[in-house]
């Protein structure tokens, strides 16, 4: 299953986000993808990483970061199994550079096997 956390979300400036916890418990394997429809400014970057919790308080990055500098898909470019997370995860995203401006699409997709 695919879940879309952000879709064709526009940022504007240097900005860091955080999409809503959504519950993994049960599921065995997650990825993490993400799409830059477009992006603008001087030396501008998207980077995305998965967080973990089992309180919904105390967060913790897990697996890597995905970033892009250009248009593009980074199709799962994160796999983890739940050895890796607690029952909950969210996406923090963040734009950087000068001026920057993009528009990016952040799915997270579960797997049963």
């Amino acid at each position: 299953m695919q879940i879309i956390v952000a879709n064709r979300k526009q940022m504007y400036r240097a900005v860091t986000e955080t999409s809503d916890p959504i519950d993994v418990q049960g599921i065995p394997r997650l990825s993490l993808d993400l799409t830059v429809n477009s992006i603008s400014g001087t030396t501008p970057q998207v980077d995305a990483q998965l967080q973990t919790s089992d309180d919904l308080e105390t967060w913790a990055n897990v697996g890597g970061v995905v970033d892009r500098t250009s248009t593009g898909l980074e199709l799962g470019a994160i796999l983890i199994t739940s050895t890796e997370y607690g029952r909950y995860v969210r996406v923090q995203y963040t734009l950087s550079g000068t001026d920057p401006l993009a528009n990016v699409t952040i799915c997270v997709n579960t797997f049963a096997a």
